[in-house]
Protein backbone atom coordinates (compact mmCIF):
# COMPACT_ATOMS: atom_id res chain seq x y z
CA UNK A 1 0.00 0.00 0.00
CA UNK A 2 1.25 3.43 -0.78
CA UNK A 3 1.32 6.48 1.44
CA UNK A 4 -1.85 8.05 -0.06
CA UNK A 5 -3.93 4.97 0.63
CA UNK A 6 -2.74 4.54 4.21
CA UNK A 7 -3.24 8.18 5.21
CA UNK A 8 -6.60 8.44 3.44
CA UNK A 9 -7.83 5.34 5.24
CA UNK A 10 -6.75 6.78 8.60
CA UNK A 11 -8.54 10.05 7.85
CA UNK A 12 -11.67 8.16 6.82
CA UNK A 13 -11.55 6.14 10.04
CA UNK A 14 -11.44 9.44 11.94
CA UNK A 15 -14.56 10.50 10.01
CA UNK A 16 -16.25 7.22 10.99
CA UNK A 17 -15.44 7.75 14.69
CA UNK A 18 -16.72 11.32 14.52
CA UNK A 19 -19.88 10.21 12.68
CA UNK A 20 -20.61 7.60 15.33
CA UNK A 21 -20.02 10.14 18.09
CA UNK A 22 -22.31 12.71 16.43
CA UNK A 23 -24.81 10.07 15.21
CA UNK A 24 -24.71 11.56 11.72
CA UNK A 25 -24.38 9.15 8.80
CA UNK A 26 -23.72 11.84 6.18
CA UNK A 27 -20.33 12.61 7.75
CA UNK A 28 -19.27 9.04 7.00
CA UNK A 29 -20.81 8.83 3.52
CA UNK A 30 -19.67 12.13 1.98
CA UNK A 31 -15.91 11.34 1.82
CA UNK A 32 -16.44 7.96 0.09
CA UNK A 33 -16.07 9.33 -3.48
CA UNK A 34 -12.81 10.90 -2.38
CA UNK A 35 -11.59 7.52 -1.20
CA UNK A 36 -12.58 6.03 -4.55
CA UNK A 37 -10.53 8.63 -6.41
CA UNK A 38 -7.50 8.02 -4.18
CA UNK A 39 -7.68 4.22 -4.15
CA UNK A 40 -8.78 3.66 -7.74
CA UNK A 41 -7.76 6.64 -9.92
CA UNK A 42 -8.38 4.63 -13.08
CA UNK A 43 -12.11 4.55 -12.22
CA UNK A 44 -12.32 8.23 -13.10
CA UNK A 45 -11.40 7.42 -16.68
CA UNK A 46 -14.07 4.71 -16.76
CA UNK A 47 -16.73 7.11 -15.49
CA UNK A 48 -15.59 9.63 -18.08
CA UNK A 49 -16.25 7.09 -20.83
CA UNK A 50 -19.72 6.43 -19.41
CA UNK A 51 -20.64 10.10 -19.02
CA UNK A 52 -20.15 10.87 -22.71
CA UNK A 53 -23.02 8.54 -23.55
CA UNK A 54 -25.25 9.93 -20.81
CA UNK A 55 -25.12 13.58 -21.82
CA UNK A 56 -24.22 14.83 -25.27
CA UNK A 57 -22.97 18.18 -23.97
CA UNK A 58 -20.24 16.80 -21.70
CA UNK A 59 -16.75 17.07 -23.11
CA UNK A 60 -14.61 14.01 -22.45
CA UNK A 61 -11.49 14.35 -20.36
CA UNK A 62 -8.08 14.28 -21.93
CA UNK A 63 -7.10 10.60 -22.09
CA UNK A 64 -3.53 11.55 -21.18
CA UNK A 65 -4.52 13.01 -17.81
CA UNK A 66 -2.15 11.53 -15.23
CA UNK A 67 -3.62 9.59 -12.34
CA UNK A 68 -2.07 12.03 -9.84
CA UNK A 69 -4.72 14.57 -10.89
CA UNK A 70 -7.45 12.14 -9.84
CA UNK A 71 -5.68 11.47 -6.55
CA UNK A 72 -5.55 15.22 -5.94
CA UNK A 73 -9.29 15.49 -6.65
CA UNK A 74 -9.85 12.63 -4.20
CA UNK A 75 -7.89 14.42 -1.49
CA UNK A 76 -9.93 17.57 -2.04
CA UNK A 77 -13.19 15.63 -1.71
CA UNK A 78 -11.91 13.72 1.31
CA UNK A 79 -10.72 16.80 3.21
CA UNK A 80 -13.63 19.10 2.34
CA UNK A 81 -15.82 18.12 5.34
CA UNK A 82 -12.92 18.73 7.73
CA UNK A 83 -12.25 22.11 6.14
CA UNK A 84 -15.92 23.10 6.40
CA UNK A 85 -15.97 21.99 10.04
CA UNK A 86 -12.89 24.12 10.80
CA UNK A 87 -14.43 27.16 9.13
CA UNK A 88 -17.66 26.65 11.08
CA UNK A 89 -15.72 26.23 14.32
CA UNK A 90 -13.75 29.44 13.84
CA UNK A 91 -16.86 31.32 12.69
CA UNK A 92 -18.59 30.47 15.98
CA UNK A 93 -15.70 31.52 18.21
Amino acid sequence: MNFNRIISLLIYLAYIVFAIKEKDLIIAIYPLPGLAFIWFPSLAKLFDQLSVGLSRRAAPMDPNTPSCVFVLIGWAILLLPAFVALVAYFANM
